[in-house]
C-alpha cells in the first residue's frame, strides 16, 4: 500500500511548492533573479478594482537584421478583485490578464482563488507567439460570510531579450462577503 502512495508524494510536493511560490510571489528557485515591480491598485471604469503591474524586456543584440525587432518590449498585467454578490449563480471569480506591446515567444498565466486564506481554485492559460493571455478562477458559494482573495502570476519568455523569462505576480485585496 505504501508503495502506491510514495510515487504520488513527489508530484504532490512539487505542486504544493509551486502554489506556495505563486502565493508568495517568488520565482522558482532554479530561475535567475527576475525583475519585479510593486503592484498598485487601479479602479476600473466599471467600478470593480483591478491591480496592475508592468515591466520590460530589453533586446540583447541591436545590430544587423535583429535591429528590426523592438528594442524594448513592455509587458504587464492585471488581477481583478473578487466580486462577492448575494445573488445565486454568481460565484466569486478572479481574472488575471497578462499582455505585452509586441509578440513574445510564450505567456504563461496562473490565477488562484482563495477562500479564508486557503487556495480553492486554480485557472491557467498558455499562449505561444502572443501578445496576451488570460486565466480565471472561481469558487462555489457557501451561503456563509467568507474572505475571498485572488492571486496571480505571469511568465513572459522572449528569446534574445535581457530579463527573459520575466516573472510577475501579485494579489488582489481581501473581500469579505456571502453569496
Amino acid at each position: 500500500m505504501s508503495a502506491r502512495i510514495r510515487p504520488l508524494a513527489l508530484p504532490v510536493a512539487l505542486l504544493a511548492m509551486l502554489l506556495i511560490g505563486l502565493l508568495s510571489g517568488a520565482a522558482p528557485a532554479a530561475a535567475a533573479p527576475a525583475p519585479s515591480t510593486p503592484l498598485t491598485p487601479k479602479a476600473a471604469a466599471s467600478g470593480s478594482h483591478v491591480t496592475k503591474f508592468s515591466t520590460t524586456l530589453t533586446k540583447k543584440d541591436r545590430t544587423g537584421a535583429a535591429s528590426r525587432a523592438l528594442a524594448v518590449i513592455t509587458c504587464g498585467g492585471t488581477i481583478s478583485t473578487p466580486v462577492v454578490q448575494d445573488v445565486p449563480g454568481n460565484p466569486p471569480v478572479t481574472t488575471v490578464n497578462a499582455f505585452c506591446d509586441a509578440p513574445v515567444d510564450s505567456i504563461d498565466v496562473v490565477a488562484i482563488m482563495a477562500r479564508n486564506g486557503v487556495s480553492e481554485a486554480v485557472g491557467t492559460d498558455r499562449q505561444l507567439n502572443a501578445t496576451s493571455a488570460t486565466a480565471s478562477a472561481s469558487v462555489l458559494c457557501l451561503a456563509t460570510k467568507n474572505n475571498y482573495q485572488g492571486f496571480g502570476s505571469a511568465a513572459f519568455v522572449k528569446a534574445g531579450y535581457i530579463g527573459s523569462p520575466l516573472f510577475l505576480s501579485g494579489s488582489s485585496p481581501v473581500v469579505n462577503g456571502s453569496c
